[in-house]
């Protein structure tokens, strides 16, 4: 992935993340808003950037800071503001700890990490924290914020009659988008269930990098259906399986170790605790 950050005498730049097709640097990715100058731009001139990233930009002459995130969270910016002073993370426990105790546990997100081990929409389980939302940016000038949508994700009407040969369409769309995610990548890891949806991938990752430089993970029961396709089809495909049986722990030990290992909620169990 890109790990990259700029420092001047005026500003600061950071950016993290994994930008398809891109090969990994230490250096800002050229073409992308986090290399412009102003710190309040995030447009794109070339379309939106397939992939997962984190943008930071520090305009010290105007006191100017701004963050911005993909399309699809898969990281998170996380900020709050305790008196007049701004804190910014992709991470909830570092937050925590920064701020040495003073955040409290959101009462009201407890339900909701008990029932689906996350929080819905910008809210975090430490109260008065929030999390930047798809496509958004936070602006902090002067000590005053102000949240924007810098873009949304394209949703277009379906239509009411197939396309001629849809599935082929379909299929090469997919097998193109995941070349173009495995592009500069020597080798992968690759959970397969036996399902549809991971023997397509491991298909279409098979068209991209030679069988030995393919690693497969098939997790479950030894004889449920599952892990008895995934094992089995890598088999006979010739590629890497790591063969991971269900954990049979008690569901309580289990829980307990999830909550503190899942994306967002690491905070809760570990500050509960």
């Amino acid at each position: 992935p890109h790990l990259a950050w700029k420092k001047t005498d005026s500003t600061y730049h950071f950016f993290a993340g994994r930008l398809a097709g891109v090969e990994p640097s230490d250096e800002l990715p050229s073409g992308h808003a986090v290399s412009s100058t102003t710190a309040k731009s995030w447009d794109f001139q070339n379309g939106e950037p397939e992939g997962s990233w984190l943008g930071l930009k520090f305009d010290r002459r105007r006191d100017l800071v701004t963050i911005a995130s993909d399309l699809f969270l898969l990281q998170r910016w996380y900020h709050t503001c305790q008196g007049s002073a701004w804190y910014l993370s992709n991470s909830l426990l570092y937050l925590h700890r920064v701020l040495k105790g003073r955040l409290e546990i959101e009462q009201r997100a407890v339900p909701y990490m008990l029932e689906f081990g996350y929080v819905p929409f910008h809210f975090t389980p430490l109260k008065d924290v929030f999390g930047l939302g798809a496509g958004a940016v936070l602006t902090i000038e002067g000590g005053k914020s102000s949240l924007t949508t810098r873009a949304r994700i394209p949703i277009h009407r379906r239509r009411e009659t197939l396309i001629e040969n849809a599935s082929e369409q379909i299929s090469a769309a997919l097998g193109n988008a995941v070349a173009l995610e495995l592009k500069h990548l020597d080798s992968i890891i690759l959970p397969l269930s036996g399902g549809i949806d991971s023997r397509f991938l491991l298909g279409c990752a098979l068209e991209v990098l030679p069988r030995e430089h393919i690693t497969t993970v098939t997790y479950g029961y030894p004889n449920s259906l599952d892990f008895v396709i995934g094992t089995g089809l890598a088999k006979k495909l010739g590629v890497k399986n790591i063969a991971l049986p269900m954990d049979t722990r008690p569901i309580g030990e289990i829980l307990k170790e999830n909550f503190v290992n899942s994306k967002g909620s690491t905070g809760l169990m570990r500050i509960i605790r």
